[in-house]
């Protein structure tokens, strides 16, 4: 074999046709923004944003001689970075080669392009559960029962899980901008739906002849094989401060609870003082953890009802996260990792673009002694940048 990838070309887009069917729906469904692949591992990207204008920072309008000294604010801001760098490889010898051969015609290029499937799917997996995570991780609020999977009787859940995008200002009037990513158990249900099936009532028998799920109440559904399950965190008697938190706080200061441990991705509600219905996604856990008194951090835009000293904190029960979400809530990174200036080892790289996600793999030949590798690689980082505009629909 030559010190080329040409001839490997064909073999390698096969195999990525083999597992363009897998069930990924979080990557296709985020921003994958190319300006932020300049940064090394572990460099710090900052997205800032911008806070909605408090009702104390409207002011009446006083004629006078000088202008008010009104508007000077602290921009707030999210840091991310590439902190993973992936790879893979596949590698044979010689003598593995002859074997393979001599079993007959094209089993040394079958198991070739397997194993450069097998290499594809488990970096784009693992990509897609990173891009999950995250996502579960950065919600505002939620909706549904957990343990429970959604759409079984009905898909009427879908209003109200829009109903905390739309309270949110998230913009819901482009189409393909606004996903609902399930997990095939709720995949599943909705196909069952007799009203979907029903070509004069969905308009389309896409779903009755090929079990598409079709767009819903705005949202596009997908399906993905990797949706989160969040396990809760253990944390019990936790109750809120004499500091409080007004209506539109994310900073929320617990007292410290019995025992046990708050969790990224924790839902959790508030009772005493005035009744809130509210589930609210803890976005970071903070200081506050056992019986330590701290902090944690709700997604924005935080608390929808003023909080008093001694409402109590409960971490609700563990659920699977299907995820309802804008396009630009969350930013994925990706790149070729970097090789020095001079080169290394490698004597031939190419990237291969997944027709579908965009996402390019490099893929690196690597020449050895009486063998021959190959190095499928990919570094990456994925951040969600707008905790409003993303919404949790637990199952």
């Amino acid at each position: 074999m030559s010190n080329s990838l040409t001839g490997l070309i064909p073999t390698i887009y096969a195999a990525f046709n083999q597992v363009a069917r897998e069930l990924v729906g979080f990557v296709p469904a985020v921003t994958i923004d190319a300006s932020m692949a300049r940064a090394a591992k572990d460099e710090t990207i900052r997205s800032y944003y911008t806070n909605p204008v408090a009702s104390s920072d409207v002011h009446s309008i006083s004629p006078g001689v000088t202008p008010p000294d009104y508007g000077d604010t602290t921009i707030p801001y999210i840091d991310m970075t590439i902190d993973t760098l992936d790879s893979t490889w596949v590698r044979f010898q010689g003598e593995e080669e002859l074997g393979l051969m001599n079993q007959g015609p094209g089993q040394f290029q079958k198991i070739i392009q397997d194993r450069f499937a097998e290499g594809i799917r488990i970096l784009m997996n693992r990509m897609e559960s990173a891009v999950a995570t995250e996502v579960k991780n950065g919600a505002s609020r939620a909706v549904g029962t957990a343990g429970t999977t959604p759409f079984q009787s009905n898909f009427k859940i879908i209003t109200e899980v829009r109903k905390i995008l739309a309270d949110n200002g998230c913009p819901l009037s482009t189409p393909g901008n606004v996903s609902l990513v399930c997990d095939t158990a709720a995949g599943m249900y909705l196909r069952q739906n007799a009203g979907l099936l029903m070509t004069n009532a969905a308009g389309t028998d896409a779903t009755l002849r090929q079990g598409t799920l079709l767009p819903l109440l705005g949202l596009d559904i997908k399906e993905s094989a990797q949706v989160a399950a969040h396990t809760k965190g253990t944390g019990t008697g936790f109750d809120v401060t004499a500091a409080g938190a007004a209506v539109g706080d994310s900073l929320i200061p617990l007292e410290g609870g019995d025992s046990g441990t708050i969790l990224k991705g924790d839902v959790v509600t508030f009772a005493g003082g005035t009744t809130d219905a509210n589930k609210y996604v803890v976005n970071d856990p903070s200081t506050a953890t056992g019986a330590t008194s701290g902090n944690i951090y709700l997604g924005r835009p935080g608390v929808r009802i003023v909080k008093v000293t001694a409402d109590e904190m409960t971490i609700g029960n563990s659920y699977t996260a299907n995820m309802a979400f804008h396009r630009s809530a969350v930013i994925l990174v990706t790149r070729a990792p970097k090789r020095p200036s001079m080169g290394d080892l490698a004597t031939d790289v190419t990237q291969i673009v997944d027709p579908l996600t965009g996402i390019s793999i490099e893929v690196a030949m690597y020449p050895q002694f009486m063998q021959m590798g190959f190095m499928l690689s990919i570094a990456r980082g994925v951040k969600a940048v707008k905790p409003e505009w993303i919404a949790t629909l637990m199952g």
